[in-house]
């Protein structure tokens, strides 16, 4: 006589659905800021789960001693801004199935005109 012992076994398993992301958007109080004052970019999206990064005329951004980005890269801060911070931001945010850039936002940065004598 041959007896068999069967045991059940339960198993999980957890699916994660990923979709495309949307167009992410730049939020920024004042486009045109006067050197050494400070400014916060924003990077808004819809979806979660992403990745952010920034990038500066079209190029990964280098940050700089003078900036910082939040705990999710979500806003970068420049305090305080030089001159050499002009040009144009983007944010790109992805996930494991897409990738999307923000239209560029062009940030101006103007000096204080010098005292004539």
């Amino acid at each position: 006589m041959i007896l068999e012992n069967f045991d059940n076994e339960k198993a999980s398993v957890q699916f994660h659905v990923h979709q495309a992301v949307t167009l992410p958007i730049i939020q920024v109080i004042n486009t045109t800021v006067k050197e050494l004052e400070s400014v916060n970019l924003t990077c808004s999206s819809e979806d979660t789960g992403i990745s952010i990064r920034w990038l500066f005329n079209g190029q990964s951004l280098a940050l700089k001693g003078r900036m910082k980005l939040s705990n999710n890269n979500s806003t970068l801060s420049i305090d305080p801004v030089r001159r050499e911070d002009s040009g144009e931001y983007q944010c790109e945010v992805s996930n494991p199935v897409s990738t999307k850039r923000s239209n560029p936002i062009q940030l101006d940065i103007i000096g204080e005109c010098p005292l004539l004598p």
